[in-house]
Parts: C-alpha cells; structure tokens; sequence
C-alpha cells in the first residue's frame, strides 16, 4: 500500500551539516556518513486527499516539513533517476552542426535550439527504453524508474503518489506492466515541464563553447549537465518569494563501493525559516524580473502565482504608472542613473509599506545591476576623489542586499549582489589606508560586516561544509568566478552552483 499522503516513508534523518565531499574531489572530503538518497525532515502532501489544516500546499501535491527547519538545513540529496548521456548529445550535435556546415546553412547561426531539442530527444528515448520488456536483471530497476517518472504527470487517475515511489525504490503497486506505455508526445511534455536543465548556462551558451572546442571530448568540456529528472523535487511548487534553493554536487568517484559514485546529485537547502507543517517553495525562473514578465512567465507552467510576493506588488505596480513602464520598455544605458532615482523616488514617495518595497526592488535589480556595472566601468569610480560615489554605490547594494534576504535569500543574483558590496567595501578601506588613514576603523568594520554577510549567505545556500574553513573560502571563490564571467564555468574546476 502506498503511504498515507503527508506521512514520511523514512525514518527522520540526522541534519545533514556537511555535503563538501559532494563539492570538492579531494581525499579529506571524501567521506561520507550519510547515505544517498539523503531524505531530511520532509513529506509529501497530495492536497486531493489530505484534510490537515496544518499541511497545506499550493497546487495538488507539494512537500512540506515535519519539523521547523533552520536556512541553510539540508532537505534532501537525491541523483536524477534517468538523465541525458552527455556524450551521445555531443556526438548527435556535431553530426548536425557538420551537417548543416556542409551545406552551407549555418553561417552565424546559434544552435542552442537545436542542442535544447536534441537533448529532449535523447532523454525521450531513455524514458521509452524503461517500457522495452526484457529478462535482465534490470528489469525491475526499469519498473520503479519508470513508475518514478510517470508520477510527475498530474492527472487525477494517477496512483497515489509516495516517497519511495519517487524515489525509484518502489514500484507503484496500482500501475502494472501493461500500463507502461506513453507516446513520445507525452513523455516530452512531462520533460518540459519537470526535468531540471543548465541552471546557470544557456543551451545556447553551452552550444557555443562545443562549437569551438569540436575535438574535445564532452566530459572535458565545461558545463556536464544538460536534462536530469529528478521527480521528488519536481513535487516542489513554485512561489516568486522561495524558501529553498538547489545546487549540483558529484559523489566522489573514490568511494568505489558506492553504487552512485561519480554521478550527479541534486542538494536542496532551506534558503529561509520554515515553520513545521509549511510548504517547500522555490522559484521556477528568476526572481529579478518584474510581476507583470513573472506573471506571463508562469502562464507557460500551467497556473498564475498567488504568491505573497505576487498579490502584494500587483497592488503597489497597479498604483505606480513608473514600474508598469519600466517592465515594459528596454533599458536605455544613458539613462540609467536617471532610471535608478526614478525607482528611488518612486519608493520613497508613494507610501508604500518597507515589505512591498523590498519586493520591487528585487523585481528590477536586473536595472540596479546594468547601473552598477556602467558606474564601475567608469575610470573614475577607483580615484580617491570618488570614495563618495562608491560609498553611494555602496547604500544601493546594501538595499538590494537586505530585500534579498527577506525574500530571495542565497540566490545567485544575491550572491552577486554581496560580492559586489564585499568589494566596494574594500577599495573604499584601501583608499582610506592610504589617504585617509583616520577614517580606516569605519572602513574595517564595514569590510568586516561584508564578509560576514558573504559568509552566511553562502552557507545558507551550501549548508555549514562541516568544520573545515578552506571548503569555506573555496565555496566563495568559487561562486565570485563564475558570477563575474559570462563563461564562468570555463573559470573553475567545479560546477555546483
């Protein structure tokens, strides 16, 4: 029988506090005392069948938590039950970029398209090949993944949906072998709308950098993930305020007893405080767009977000002509400072609550961000005669960085965010050892208070990396390489963020 919906298959696992052998391939991390799957203190809520008050979810079935549970606690390490083979990818989008190239069709054309839609391909036929009937041991594997992946469908017919089942440890006892078929047509919606794909690069991006390293093998090439499915966490609704966020790690290839070792696996941290009994929400697209783009953008997974976030700012943009325009109309670079003080003067005189404040700031950081990098170009920002400007820089980020935490928290745009007032902090404390020298208390405890803030943002999105402080400080090299750099992943040796 399946579980009751609510209920935990597992036993409570002990917090999870140190996941840096799954971050850094070295022998003092590879060890590890918890196994994988790794299920913290969750369960899965059908909203169907389920009348606790106490366990509500936003959209059918969702997973909440049985305990309050602190940001940065581990929810959940799983490996994708099937994904697509990096290499067959690889050799199926040269064939058809030489292809193409031979028939001179190809000229400037950008393939991330055609890689997208190859890699669905490929995954379609992995998902098919679980129905081929065989007399290998594999067989019953084939059963429970394929029982896994048919639970992200959301119709009503569907069995009761349960951890272990998700999980690929257990065959659905309502679904037998006969029922396992789908169409392709099928199996490639079911993708689209739950398979986890390059967080950080686009296929485009990715396509690009194949191109020009054609002879490379795949798995030297940067960026290793292309579609994974991962259907635990695709019971995770959505919500443009989120209270969780995922990152990738690798089981170390040197524990050669483990059945998982070198293979991808999914980590999930709580970003902020969930009450005991509230649901697990991320974000499905970027939180730094405005509502009205965000509102259009969830169209395209089947509902309309009635998020906190959401109802709040419809109300304030909905009064405010300014922001109804700025989410509208391109950027002009000329124009931004006077852009940024609009939004400024915006917030400040039209009466709105410091909560929906932070909300609108996070939804045109995408702004904040064109200005900062304009102002940083500038040749003066870094003269002496400029500690002011940089000082003033220096207050806009810090608002970025506090509506991020209250509702965005341990982004990557938050991150990118802190980098930056880590380092305005800093030249300005350069500037003042060297000319300044009366003032450099100020500077130091600014640069203090920066680094402590980096600090705990980043291990709110990693978890504690135990007690070793080089996992610390690689974690946060790490993340300012690949937020500075368009290619960042060409930047460093590790691909988890």
């Amino acid at each position: 029988m399946s579980s009751k919906p609510g209920k935990s298959v597992t036993t409570p696992a002990p917090k999870l506090d140190d996941v840096s052998h799954l971050l850094f391939a070295s022998s003092e991390n590879d060890k590890s005392t918890h196994d994988i799957p790794f299920i913290g203190p969750i369960a899965l809520v059908d909203q169907r069948q389920c009348d606790s008050a106490s366990q509500q979810v936003v959209h059918g079935r969702g997973l909440v938590v049985t305990r309050d549970v602190p940001p940065g606690e581990c929810l959940f390490i799983i490996p994708a039950i099937v994904s697509t083979p990096i290499d067959e990818v690889h050799r199926r989008f040269l064939d058809l970029c030489t292809h193409e190239s031979r028939n001179n069709q190809s000229g400037d054309k950008c393939y991330g398209k055609e890689l997208e839609e190859i890699s669905e391909t490929v995954l379609v036929e992995r998902i098919q090949s679980l129905c081929e009937e065989d007399d290998s041991e594999r067989m019953e594997l084939k059963r429970k993944t394929f029982a896994s992946f048919i639970l992200q469908m959301s119709s009503d017919d569907l069995p009761n949906a349960d951890l272990d089942v998700l999980l690929a440890r257990a065959s659905s006892p309502s679904y037998n072998q006969s029922q396992m078929t789908l169409d392709n047509e099928t199996i490639l919606n079911i993708i689209r709308r739950n398979a986890f794909g390059p967080d950080y690069h686009s296929y485009d991006t990715i396509a690009s950098c194949w191109l020009k390293n054609p002879s490379n093998l795949a798995t030297e090439l940067t960026y290793k993930r292309l579609l994974g499915i991962y259907p635990l966490a695709a019971m995770i609704n959505h919500s443009c305020s989120p209270n969780a966020v995922r990152i990738f790690g690798n089981v170390p290839a040197s524990l050669e007893t483990h059945e998982l070792r070198g293979r991808e696996v999914m980590i999930v941290h709580a970003s902020a405080a969930i009450k005991k009994g509230s649901e697990i929400v991320w974000s499905y697209f970027s939180p730094t767009i405005p509502f009205d783009i965000r509102h259009e953008t969830s169209k395209k997974y089947g509902f309309s977000c009635k998020c906190t976030r959401c109802t709040s700012e419809q109300k304030a943009v909905d009064g405010i002509q300014l922001f109804d325009r700025l989410a509208t109309t391109n950027i002009d670079r000329m124009n931004l400072p006077i852009t940024v003080q609009s939004i400024e003067a915006a917030l400040a005189f039209q009466n709105i609550n410091s909560e929906i404040q932070r909300y609108l700031r996070i939804s045109y950081a995408r702004i904040y961000m064109e200005y900062f990098n304009e102002a940083l170009a500038s040749p003066l920002i870094k003269s002496i005669q400029n500690n002011d400007e940089m000082s003033k820089l220096l207050k806009l980020t810090t608002q970025l960085h506090f509506a991020f935490v209250s509702c965005n928290n341990a982004s990557t745009e938050h991150i990118s965010i802190l980098h930056l007032c880590y380092e305005l902090a800093s030249l300005m404390h350069n500037n003042a050892v060297s000319y300044f020298p009366d003032t450099t208390s100020k500077t130091m405890s600014q640069v203090r208070f920066w680094t402590e803030q980096l600090k705990k943002v980043h291990m709110t999105r990693y978890g504690s990396l135990g007690e070793n402080l080089e996992s610390v400080r690689n974690v946060m090299k790490h993340s300012r390489a690949v937020l500075r750099s368009k290619d960042g992943w060409n930047q460093s040796s590790h691909g988890f963020i």
